[in-house]
């Protein structure tokens, strides 16, 4: 593997590394507003 073959072989590991961190952030918000909007309905509704 030469240099150029290598570093974009890094970078393509650093982006899935990457976007897989942000999808599961992304899921970690979801579930907390999915969470936020049940309570608030569930104080609305006593």
């Amino acid at each position: 593997m030469d240099t150029c073959e290598k570093s974009a072989h890094n970078a393509d590991v650093w982006f899935s590394a990457a976007t897989s961190y942000e999808t599961r952030a992304n899921v970690g918000w979801n579930l907390m507003g999915a969470h936020w909007v049940l309570w608030k309905m569930n104080l609305l509704a006593q």
